[in-house]
């Protein structure tokens, strides 16, 4: 059997069969209203408000407490083969409504694998609607293909992804690190003009120009129109010549050589630094030398500094990387939707003047910087390559069909444990309370508290694992699956069932039968259920009941339970 064929044998579920929406709870809170909640609040009282792609602020409360995977709704990068769609969250969230709340169902589907499969997927660009503002909803969302291998294998799968996921993020770190060096950096050797200058002077820009005209914004719409341009001649240059402090040599538009002389003012010479001023507002490049006499478009603004005060190298640098010349900038950039940077808050830019030695001792000190960034670049890109292969062969089969053929057996045998694990939680919640009251005719447990036991492990415990799927019902917390498996454990004679007065008492059947059965509940299994019933094990039913109202109100919205 082919590699590429093994996951013929995984079977494939929609979403909506393999995970639980949440929909229902998310609630958005415009920015203002957020603002206003949390004024004068601590950062330790605040928690992560989430949108369609991530973190968008913080609010005072939060909707959810446990791990959920969030899908876009609206304005994902749906289609595309690099951009997630999907990321996980953890804790107390709060949601707003552009994001499909997601929670994986037990003995189905794991956490991570869920994340894994959703997090690029250009296949689901047909389930996508809308033309303006990219939908893919609740409808559309849950019909998305989700193969899915035994749990065992799904583990496989997510270790393999987790570890390259692993490499891709300290790579992420070692650029950022480089990119704090660099801040550093100008710091201490050219001082900040919006706070310790190092005792240099702070000048504004118009100061530090060659002369009147050496701060000027590219032609108006009757000075150049798109009718002059041509396929030779002079270049015409734009925002696409100009990257974070570096010239890109593109040439695709021009204009004549007399069009270019009526434009002289337009013109650049080496050393000149261009500057976006729409968009992407604040992007510098210096201009080479093969540029020379080149016309700046409608888009960028020319700088021509007078370099025995200031080295156009330095003022592109701080342009693009200076975070207080940056700030400067957004603060001096009107326009509501697009920022629009103009000559006259150009001239206005502050900056620090050292002597020119020391702005060519920074500009050695950058180049070695940059050299560093450019090597952590190329292998966070190459990190970024392995990672998507490995994401592709995960999901086709190819990355663990070698690995299932040799552990077939095992496989089937792990899968059958974590088909009973969760009868185990409860079989070890009821020794718990055996040995704590110390006769096991002592030991019962109405199946309402071992229902909440199961639940409160599930959200407090620190293993995080997930047994069951609860929904808020008449008493709080409530799985129909906790029913199933204690009928499992009473055909086992593990316990015993019994019915008094419409109340379902469960006990221990066989104390040394279910010591030698929990010999195989995970450690960690072990100690939430300690811990769990250490906190809640001596309250009584209606005082457990009051804890997990109090606690997980969200989980009480059908109760029929008076307080």
């Amino acid at each position: 059997m082919k590699p590429s064929e093994h996951a013929k044998y995984w079977p494939t579920k929609n979403l909506g069969e393999v995970a639980e929406f949440l929909d229902h709870i998310r609630r958005p809170i415009n920015e203002a209203a957020r603002q206003e909640r949390i004024a004068g609040k601590k950062p330790e009282d605040l928690f992560p408000y989430y949108g369609a792609n991530g973190q968008v602020g913080w609010i005072d409360d939060y909707l959810f407490d446990e791990d959920l995977v969030l899908l876009a709704e609206d304005a994902g990068p749906f289609g595309s083969t690099t951009e997630p769609i999907a990321y996980p969250v953890s804790g107390k969230t709060w949601v707003n409504n552009h994001a499909h709340v997601l929670r994986a169902l037990p003995g189905i589907i794991t956490h991570d694998y869920l994340y894994y499969s959703l997090v690029i997927r250009p296949d689901i660009l047909p389930l996508v609607s809308g033309t303006t503002r990219s939908k893919l909803n609740q409808t559309m969302a849950k019909q998305i293909p989700i193969p899915l291998p035994p749990l065992p294998v799904q583990e496989r799968i997510v270790a393999i992804l987790q570890k390259a996921d692993e490499i891709r993020r300290k790579r992420q770190e070692a650029l950022k690190l480089a990119d704090d060096i660099l801040i550093a950096l100008f710091h201490t050797t050219l001082g900040d003009p919006e706070g310790d200058t190092a005792g240099y002077d702070v000048r504004p820009l118009a100061q530090l120009v060659r002369d009147r005209r050496g701060v000027k914004c590219g032609p108006f719409g009757s000075q150049l129109h798109i009718s002059e341009l041509t396929d030779s001649g002079i270049p015409v240059l734009g925002i696409d010549n100009v990257a974070s402090n570096r010239f890109i040599d593109t040439r695709d538009k021009f204009v004549t050589p007399d069009k270019a002389a009526q434009l002289a003012s337009c013109r650049v010479s080496p050393g000149d630094v261009i500057i976006t001023r729409t968009g992407t507002a604040g992007r510098a490049a210096v201009v080479p030398e093969n540029f020379r006499g080149a016309v700046i478009g409608p888009n960028l603004l020319k700088v021509s500094p007078a370099p025995e005060r200031l080295l156009p190298e330095v003022l592109s640098v701080a342009i693009n990387f200076s975070p207080a010349v940056i700030h400067q900038i957004r603060r001096l950039s009107p326009g509501s939707t697009v920022a629009v940077f103009n000559v006259p808050n150009l001239k206005r830019i502050r900056l620090t003047i050292p002597p020119i030695a020391v702005q060519r001792s920074f500009l050695r000190q950058y180049a070695a910087i940059e050299q560093l960034r450019d090597s952590l670049e190329h292998a966070l890109q190459e990190a970024e390559t392995t990672f998507q292969v490995v994401l592709q062969r995960a999901f086709t089969g190819e990355l663990t069909a070698e690995w299932e053929a040799r552990n077939a057996d095992w496989i089937t045998q792990r899968q059958a444990f974590y088909e009973r694990l969760p009868q185990l939680v409860l079989l070890a919640f009821l020794h718990e309370k055996t040995q704590h009251a110390g006769r096991a005719a002592e030991a019962t447990v109405l199946i309402t508290a071992l229902m909440k036991y199961a639940f409160l492990l599930q959200m407090e415990g620190a293993s995080r694992r997930r047994l069951y799927s609860f929904l808020p019902y008449h008493y709080g917390p409530f799985a129909q699956e906790v029913y199933s498996d204690l009928e499992s454990l009473q055909d086992q004679s593990l316990v015993a069932v019994k019915e008094d007065n419409d109340k379902t008492r469960i006990s221990l059947a066989d104390a040394g039968r279910a010591e030698q059965a929990l010999q195989e509940l995970p450690e960690d299994l072990r100690q939430d259920v300690a811990t769990i019933a250490a906190a809640y094990g001596d309250l009584d039913h209606e005082a457990l009941l009051n804890v997990v109202y109090d606690k997980y109100p969200a989980y009480t919205k059908k109760s029929r339970r008076r307080r």
